[in-house]
């Protein structure tokens, strides 16, 4: 049995064989003629048949696309809605803090002894030193009852005693207060403790702030509780009356007590005649107004400068 398979197979070889020798190619439907160089430059035939044709097999790419998610989220920027580097906030750029300010006017807002001042309320510092007049104004909301316990020495001082005349104690007593709270101007003399080297024009009391002696005069805008008109002559008359006091007085006042600037603080009821006041003080010649600090405090919620005991 064993031998019969081994003769068939040795016919089998041989027909092929045979049939491989008669042409020296093999033939196939997309069969090729591949040699293989030999080392001495012939060609040897392959005693098979190679099948040349290749395929791309597309199946694979093809099921990778269709295994990916249709509903993967899209990472590309969006023109609109991406930050701008050049505002954007870095690493080291830290983003701005929020500021909020509570200024009102050109001070703010600061509590007082017996209110609320707003507008040019510690503002003065560089007025004090500079050889140029200026007008200022603030408007002071009154809260409660006056109380002459909680005044400073100078005030309460002022409010006790006398002076050269008229009905303005309160509204000198008010002054130091004011200039105090404000500015932190020390009160050091009343009208009737300032040296003179000559009796005539006087200034009402005399501070010091910083180490700058200031020389204060007190005066109010004011007609009376049935007027409430008020022109720019009236100012023109007050501001010429007073200014002209203040620059003789300076002239007058004694060297233990000269003072580097003065103050005109003038009392009002009336917001609107503000800009009155000023505006009659921006007629007056550079000679009277010299280097005067104007101060001109509207007082809300009371009346207290008009009396003399601020009640």
């Amino acid at each position: 049995m064993i031998l019969t398979r081994l003769l068939l197979a040795t016919v089998v070889s041989s027909t092929a064989l045979s049939a491989c020798e008669g042409d020296g190619t093999s033939k196939g439907g997309a069969g090729a003629d591949v040699s293989l160089d030999t080392a001495d430059g012939g060609k040897t035939d392959t005693p098979f048949e190679l099948d040349t044709t290749t395929e791309t097999d597309t199946t694979t790419s093809q099921d990778a696309e269709s295994e990916l998610p249709t509903d993967a989220p899209d990472t590309t920027p969006d023109p609109d809605t991406a930050p701008d580097p050049d505002t954007a906030p870095g690493p080291d750029t830290p983003s701005e803090p929020e500021t909020t300010s509570d200024d009102t006017g050109a001070g703010g807002p600061v509590n007082a002894t017996f209110g609320i001042i707003s507008g040019a309320c510690g503002t003065l510092g560089e007025a004090f030193t500079s050889p140029e007049p200026s007008f200022h104004s603030n408007v002071y909301a009154f809260g409660g009852a006056f109380d002459a316990a909680a005044l400073r020495s100078l005030a309460k001082k002022r409010l006790d005693g006398n002076n050269n005349g008229g009905s303005s104690k309160c509204s000198e007593t008010m002054s130091i207060q004011t200039l105090y709270d404000c500015e932190g101007l020390v009160g050091l003399k009343t009208e009737l403790e300032i040296t003179w080297d000559v009796v005539g024009q006087t200034t009402d009391w005399l501070g010091e702030v910083d180490g700058v002696k200031v020389g204060v005069s007190v005066s109010r805008a004011y007609q009376g509780p049935n007027d409430q008109t008020y022109t720019v002559e009236d100012a023109i008359t007050l501001l010429t009356k007073k200014l002209g006091g203040i620059n003789a007085s300076t002239e007058s006042v004694n060297a233990s007590d000269a003072w580097a600037k003065q103050v005109l603080h003038i009392w009002t009821l009336q917001p609107s005649w503000v800009p009155i006041l000023e505006e009659g003080w921006n007629t007056l010649s550079p000679e009277l107004r010299a280097d005067t600090i104007i101060v001109v405090t509207v007082e809300q919620g009371s009346t207290a400068i008009t009396t003399d005991d601020c009640q």
